[in-house]
């Protein structure tokens, strides 16, 4: 998920990172371990396998659970 703050808006941006959208552990791990930049609202982060659009912001990870409710919830 990528995660952005507009203050002056008010606005919290989330939106699905499509161009790795689902993780592993593992994945996920390496993906904080290697990423360069500043992981703060306005800032940006070059991760290995996420944001591979350069948007502003920063990844966040939510489990796919939470993330699809109701394909769990059957």
């Amino acid at each position: 998920m990528l995660y952005d703050e507009y203050p002056i808006e008010k606005i919290k941006f989330n939106e699905q990172d499509n161009t790795c959208p689902f993780l592993c552990e593992q994945h996920k791990e390496e993906n904080e371990k290697n990423a360069v930049g500043i992981r703060k609202p306005r800032g940006f982060v070059e991760y290995p396998y996420t944001n591979k659009e350069h948007a502003q912001g920063f990844s966040k990870y939510i489990p796919i659970k939470e993330a699809y409710p109701k394909h769990f919830n059957q």
